[in-house]
């Protein structure tokens, strides 16, 4: 059995108590209750509806943009920055989306996404949205062979461009797996303007000992 609280412990408790009626006059605590509760149903009511919606938009642009090319009577090429954003755009949103439908199903083993909160799911699907169509479209150009190779006078579709057009649909979904992509290209960059290098340098031992004394 645990002991009682000290005298000041219990007089501050008193004045939180007091403080709480003042600023909720004529509310009781089953009136809190009854109104998180019903918050937190509008609140997943806003989610499910969010991606739902998310999932019908994101696969009616990637079938639009599946359609463009085959229909198109002007050359592919001329438009292939445009298709690869788009097919970029639409992929990375489906994944992100699909991240969420499984933190809403509770299908992943360790839940990193708050699905009580509407914004933290919205900005999800933005960072998604972002992530894939900046990194698809400068770092692997290969999308756009795969959107030009759907056109009826290209003949077959190339397969090995085809697996690479699933990487936005894998950056959308996994943030963890960007964050690794971005650290790699970091380095690269760091690497290729000799900044590792210098880094390298400071962090020696030479360069944290303290200077002599001048004589």
């Amino acid at each position: 059995m645990t002991g009682r609280p000290p005298p000041d412990a219990r007089a501050q408790l008193d004045e939180y108590i007091k403080i709480l009626t003042r600023l909720g006059d004529g509310l009781s605590i089953n009136d809190f209750r009854r109104e998180a509760i019903a918050e937190a149903a509008r609140t997943n009511a806003r989610v499910k509806a969010f991606v739902c919606w998310g999932s019908v938009i994101f696969l009616a642009l990637m079938i639009a943009e599946l359609a463009i090319p085959v229909f198109m009577t002007v050359p592919v090429h001329r438009f292939s920055v445009l298709l690869i954003v788009l097919w970029s755009f639409s992929l990375g949103g489906l994944g992100a989306v699909a991240n969420a439908f499984l933190h809403l199903l509770k299908l992943v083993p360790q839940q990193t996404l708050n699905t009580s909160d509407f914004f933290e799911v919205v900005g999800r699907t933005m960072l998604g949205c972002l992530f894939s169509t900046v990194l698809s479209l400068t770092l692997f150009p290969e999308i756009g062979q795969f959107l030009e190779s759907l056109t009826a006078a290209a003949g077959k579709p190339d397969k090995t461009a085809g697996l690479t057009a699933l990487v936005p649909f894998l950056l959308g979904y996994s943030i963890p797996l960007v964050l690794r992509l971005l650290d790699k290209t970091i380095q690269a960059v760091e690497l290729t303007f000799g900044a590792e290098d210098r880094r390298t340098m400071t962090n020696s031992p030479r360069a944290g000992r303290p200077p002599g004394r001048r004589r």
